[in-house]
């Protein structure tokens, strides 16, 4: 059974809680730290970053999401405009096939974003992103992640004082989270697993005082449904925990006549995500759902063979993202106590053998998932959206058929669906590990679930000294591994580089 810090014990009876001392330090440190950082950064970083840039660029000079036009070279199209400048160059690009332009192949919905604050700040400094790149890049790292990124430590440190009874425990997971996950570790580049990671903690602790706290008004299940939708629309995958959230929600008699303010919520982001598009590519889909569209000639990714991704069988790639040179497990040794944390038991009083249907129901929909993603003649886009029906199903039949399981126990269990299902589909249905990058981060947005489930475990071990000298062991190793390149996350994990 979870122990729970009810909200009188911590503010006197007024319901609201307020953050001890140690936890102000330690998000005041990770806060800091991650500026300083934002302030080294002059421009964008890696060819991943670049891209995000360039469309914002392009949307700020030429009111456009084109970037650049194909010109032959030889026997090569090689795009002349902005990404054919020096320090805009990037192989994350794709060619429209009808309008014979250049594209980002990066989702569109962020850098709309940063092109309105662009503009907004050349409107009343005169930036621009060629001018003043580095001002404008800070702007917009501060804007779009280091902001989210402290409210999000706000809300897990919030999370921890309510729902985890040690003050040792709480403090140790505040620690991780902030400087043993790989969520501070992209603060210093435009991408759309840490702006997810941020939306799905918000979503995390809405659910958890809905569920624990019985705080389910209709606006706060819209909020709880916004912040679902804004995580999968910058990441697909995050739609998974809408799945789970909207499931639970329409599994409890309680809630289930909010669940129409949580899909209109939610379907916000999901609609801008869909119209900036089409705005940018005349369809809604994204441009990564059109694997035609990156292979022109001369681009990057119509080689057969791509750096160390494409080398060796799929078992030894799959071995590798899980506890190889690029593994989950062996880059973040503190998920093992996340893993412990899921497979407690749960307190629900249903019948066991009805448990066991279920349970077999959900592994055979996820075995179906992980085949739809590892089945080479199935196109890509097919594989994604094979992957989230089943998941989808597998989600419906997780629920639980009563009312009266442990919340805290129901949201470990939702991170132990989300966490395997993801796992093997990346592990079987890719290929390059996430490209260049310090590690697994197609996975960022799990680790609000992933710090939610080693609680638990985490309250065990650091009650005793043993416990705590484990913890500290996984904790300096998990470390390293997200903080080895701070100013910069594009390069190899170090586990790899050491083996090399």
């Amino acid at each position: 059974m979870d122990s729970l810090v009810a909200p009188d014990e911590t503010s006197g009876g007024s319901g609201r809680l307020r953050l001890p001392t140690y936890a102000v330090v330690i998000i005041a440190l990770t806060a800091g730290w991650c500026f300083a950082r934002i302030m080294m950064v002059d421009g964008p970083l890696g060819m991943n970053d670049r891209s995000r840039w360039s469309t914002v660029r392009a949307l700020v000079e030429n009111n456009t999401y084109a970037i650049g036009t194909p010109v032959r070279s030889g026997s090569h199209l090689v795009p002349l405009g902005i990404v054919s400048g020096p320090g805009w160059r990037t192989i994350d690009i794709v060619l429209h096939p009808e309008r014979r332009l250049f594209y980002s192949s990066k989702p569109t919905l962020l850098p709309t974003l940063i092109a309105a604050q662009s503009k907004v700040l050349r409107a009343l400094f005169g930036w621009t992103p060629r001018d003043n790149t580095a001002a404008v890049v800070r702007a917009a790292l501060l804007t779009f992640n280091w902001l989210p990124l402290l409210l999000s430590l706000l809300l897990l440190a919030r999370f921890a004082e309510r729902y985890v009874a040690s003050v040792r425990a709480r403090a140790a997971l505040l620690l991780v989270g902030c400087f043993a996950s790989f969520v501070p570790s992209y603060v210093v580049v435009i991408n759309n697993h840490l702006p997810a990671a941020c939306a799905s903690m918000a979503a995390l602790y809405l659910l958890a005082r809905l569920l624990v706290d019985g705080r389910d008004s209709a606006s706060r299940v819209a909020l709880l449904g916004l912040f679902c939708g804004l995580a999968a629309a910058v990441e697909l995958t995050a739609g998974m925990l809408g799945a789970c959230c909207l499931a639970t929600l329409l599994s409890r008699a309680r809630y289930r006549r909010r669940a129409l303010a949580f899909v209109l919520a939610g379907a916000l982001p999901a609609a801008l995500q869909l119209l900036t598009n089409y705005i940018a590519l005349g369809r809604l889909l994204p441009a990564y759902f059109s694997d035609a569209w990156y292979r022109f000639p001369g681009s990057f990714w119509a080689r057969s063979n791509i750096g160390i991704e494409r080398r060796g069988p799929r078992a030894a790639y799959a071995f590798n993202f899980i506890i190889g040179h690029h593994g989950v497990l062996s880059l973040s040794p503190i998920l093992l106590l996340s893993g412990a944390g899921m497979a407690l038991p749960r307190s629900s009083r249903r019948s066991p053998a009805l448990a066991a249907w279920q349970r077999a129901l959900a592994a055979a929909v996820n075995a179906l998932a992980v085949g739809a993603a590892a089945y080479p003649p199935t196109p890509r886009a097919l594989r994604v959206v094979l992957a989230l029906i089943a998941l989808g199903a597998a989600l419906a039949l997780l629920v639980p058929l009563d009312d009266d399981e442990d919340a805290l126990a129901l949201l470990r269990r939702m991170a132990a669906t989300c966490s395997i299902t993801l796992v093997c589909y990346f592990a079987l249905g890719t290929r390059n590990y996430g490209g260049l990058t310090i590690g697994p981060r197609w996975l960022m947005w799990l680790w609000p679930l992933w710090l939610a489930s080693m609680a638990p475990p985490l309250e065990q071990l650091v009650a005793r000294p043993w416990g705590l000298a484990l913890c500290a062991l996984l904790f300096g190793a998990s470390a390293l591994s997200a903080n080895v390149q701070p100013l910069d996350p594009w390069h190899h994990p170090w586990i790899y580089r050491l083996l090399r």
